[in-house]
């Protein structure tokens, strides 16, 4: 890749970078077989972590074709980051991956990392294959999910330690649509909270509530 800095009252950089493969085992614990979701988002912590943060205005222009996650490769990542406030995390742009179960993800918002984890912004999930990528997540893909050929997921999204958080959702199961609301409390030491407020013409409720199941 390519590299710039400028030095003077204030510090700036431009980083672009490009790579062939990264196993994400080289900065994390070794990932083993059906992870659920919140252990695949601590993968994805530790790989954005090891990631030299700075403390300065700038931009790293990041693309890998493959990256190695265990069991996994997902393909095809690409993402614009500009350090967080006090060098504590990112603010990531136009990030976009192509994970199991031929789902698309496109995610935008600020990541903090350190003491206190938080993802605070848009996510976006369209699937071609939700069985698969519910077998990516630690599920057994249901008879439910196994008749969906298409499934999609759009929200304002807040992630913490604790508490996953989802405003403005759209949902869509095959030719069925529902929006509404989301908030899974994950307080540590008692059993994980899920509330729904969705509205929608119709749904299959076996398919909705597999799909909680990966949540």
């Amino acid at each position: 890749g390519s590299g710039q800095a400028v030095f003077g009252s204030e510090v700036s950089f431009r980083i672009r970078a490009e790579g062939q493969q990264v196993n994400v085992e080289r900065f994390s614990t070794p990932a083993g077989t059906g992870l659920d979701l919140s252990q695949r988002l601590a993968l994805f912590r530790s790989f954005l972590g090891g990631i030299p943060q700075f403390d300065a205005d700038g931009e790293i222009n990041l693309y890998l074709p493959a990256v190695v996650a265990g069991d996994t490769v997902i393909r095809e990542v690409g993402m614009d980051l500009r350090p967080a406030p006090l060098g504590e995390g990112w603010q990531i742009r136009n990030l976009e991956a192509q994970l199991p179960g031929r789902t698309d993800m496109r995610a935008d918002g600020q990541l903090l990392l350190g003491d206190k984890f938080e993802y605070q912004g848009e996510l976006v999930l369209a699937s071609r294959q939700p069985s698969g990528l519910a077998k990516w997540l630690g599920s057994d893909a249901s008879p439910a999910i196994r008749e969906l050929s298409v499934a999609g997921f759009s929200a304002d999204t807040l992630i913490s330690g604790y508490l996953v958080e989802f405003n403005n959702v759209e949902i869509v199961l095959n030719n069925e649509v529902l929006k509404g609301e989301i908030r899974r409390d994950m307080t540590s030491g008692e059993r994980p909270g899920l509330r729904a407020n969705l509205t929608g013409d119709r749904v299959d409720f076996d398919q909705l509530a597999s799909l909680f199941d990966l949540v």
